[in-house]
């Protein structure tokens, strides 16, 4: 089939690949283990339509919460979790060396930094901003310069930091090779990539694994990277579109060793080139989503299955209510089963004992769960 968007036809199409019913989840290794169903309770947060008007992600520290919101003038509200009062909004739009893009804006914890964060600006020029957490409560013009700036050729999808010279990531549409993660010496300059892209045995499957198109999987899988606490060098992954877990140290020589992973099934995605060589993924109708998301603790991986449908772009299909809880070897623990579908889940590190949920696009909040 032929399509042409704004009078430019497209081409190369890697193909259609039809619905496989008997295909593999992530649920079915939990179907003879405990299911703990969990109640929610409100948090009482300051609501108005500039404070989570749309929030698409939570990072939570020491009862303070960090909510991304792609509306208004700023990317961050940053409030607290037990009065629920508002603390600052940061992160602006604009042109000056302050501001950002805020919808190309993430954020996640330094390792081994407490009440410091990171924030990535995921858009050129791809710039890193360590925040201290109680100078943005305590200064009210607090603008912390960047602190470098990646090499525009260098894509990275998720991006954590372990010390002031390591970055860690998932890579994007960087061509430098097949492997999947990365490692960045800010200092030196130096890239080191490892853990090769997952392919899957099934051989209508195998086009996705192409040279001509690796780039386009690895972008189009997505996810979430996280740093095992208490041990920074451990990290799991686990994809938002496809099921793909992969979870994997780097040792102090910066090589990738692969402790677990497994490939249930791919995202399925169809590459269009332009007459200007300009490429550009669209997903199938039989994609499939994975995990919205993870959150860990030293002893547990918390991945918030979704499963539902990826090319259909209806807000219910963002939301999950099934929690599958993982070892740090992979190994299937329980299944939770919340009693209201959410859209990302979080534990604040200062009480491992507490799960919160984002739910967002209908009646935006938080909501609290007691873990066992």
């Amino acid at each position: 089939m032929r399509t042409c968007i704004n009078g430019v036809c497209l081409f190369f199409v890697l193909g259609i690949v039809t619905c496989n019913t008997s295909i593999q989840k992530p649920t079915d290794p939990f179907k003879d283990l405990n299911t703990i169903y969990l109640q929610d309770e409100q948090v009482i947060v300051q609501y108005n339509d500039s404070i989570m008007g749309d929030p698409r992600s939570l990072l939570l520290q020491d009862s303070l919460a960090f909510c991304y919101d792609n509306l208004g003038e700023t990317g961050y509200s940053l409030f607290n979790l037990k009065s629920g009062n508002l603390i600052k909004r940061f992160a602006y739009s604009g042109n000056q060396d302050h501001q950002f893009n805020i919808n190309a804006l993430s954020m996640s914890p330094i390792a081994g930094m407490n009440r410091k964060v990171l924030l990535f600006q995921e858009n050129p020029p791809f710039r890193l901003f360590r925040y201290d957490i109680d100078s943005l409560r305590r200064i009210k013009n607090y603008e912390p310069p960047y602190i470098y700036q990646l090499p525009d050729n260098i894509f990275f999808d998720n991006l954590l930091m372990l010390n002031d010279s390591i970055l860690v990531g998932k890579m994007g549409l960087s061509d430098f090779d097949h492997n999947f993660f990365a490692i960045f010496n800010r200092y030196r300059g130096k890239l080191i990539t490892g853990v090769p892209l997952p392919n899957s045995t099934q051989r209508k499957y195998q086009k996705y694994y192409h040279k001509n198109v690796y780039s386009w999987t690895r972008a189009t899988f997505g996810g979430d990277l996280k740093a095992r606490p208490g041990n920074p060098r451990q990290f799991a992954y686990f994809s938002s579109k496809g099921a793909y877990i992969q979870l994997f140290n780097i040792d102090k020589n910066q090589t990738f060793k692969s402790i677990y992973q497994h490939l249930y099934y791919p995202p399925l995605f169809q590459v269009y080139r332009q007459s200007n060589q300009i490429t550009y993924p669209v997903l199938l109708k039989d994609c499939l989503s994975g995990f919205n998301n993870i959150t860990v603790t030293k002893d547990k991986i918390y991945a918030l299955y979704n499963g539902k449908s990826a090319y259909d772009n209806d807000t219910q299909n963002l939301l999950a209510d099934q929690i599958l809880v993982y070892s740090w070897t992979g190994q299937p623990i329980e299944r939770i089963q919340l009693n209201q579908p959410c859209y990302k889940i979080e534990i604040d590190p200062s009480d491992e004992k507490v799960l919160f949920c984002l739910r967002t696009f209908i009646e935006p909040s938080i909501v609290r769960y007691a873990l066992p």
